[in-house]
């Protein structure tokens, strides 16, 4: 059996392995390290390992631009509606309580425009609705029927022309 010292090639006995001596397995052992060793050291020494390594770290550092972009976004956008929905609800309950301390309605009166307010749109729908398909078909169905009339209280000031 040969051993090569230093050297990545050692023939392989083809009989069952015997212990060697001390000397022979220290000098296998230093022999593995060495061929390891170079063979690491040939690999981080090469011109494709610099390259590869060269594009990872610059593809990496998009990805990480990219990543604090999005949840820079995110975190703007969640901020956003947040301090839209608190100035929302602030003001509505300001004006809740001058309206409150200035009229200083009952709880039917309260119910009465809560449901007003709520049935608004509804109620603009159908008017709309009936004079669009009167003057489109001349078809007169009377949507406006089927809803109380609304506040006029809470409807946008008129400019004085109709437009009917």
């Amino acid at each position: 059996m040969e051993v090569l010292f230093h050297g990545c090639a050692s023939a392989q006995p083809s009989s069952f392995p015997t212990i060697p001596p001390p000397a022979e397995a220290a000098r296998r052992w230093w022999n593995a390290i060495y061929c390891q060793t170079e063979e690491l050291w040939q690999t981080i020494t090469s011109r494709d390992t610099g390259k590869i390594y060269k594009e990872a770290t610059w593809k990496t550092g998009q990805i990480l631009i990219l990543l604090l972009r999005l949840l820079l976004l995110i975190g703007i956008s969640i901020l956003g509606v947040f301090v839209f929905v608190w100035l929302l609800g602030y003001h509505s309950g300001h004006w809740l309580r001058e309206h409150l301390e200035a009229d200083q309605p009952t709880p039917a009166i309260i119910l009465n425009r809560l449901i007003a307010i709520l049935l608004l749109p509804f109620q603009l729908t159908a008017i709309w609705l009936d004079r669009e398909l009167n003057q489109a078909f001349g078809w007169n169905l009377k949507l406006t029927d089927l809803l109380p009339p609304p506040d006029p209280n809470l409807l946008p000031p008129s400019d004085g022309a109709d437009d009917t």
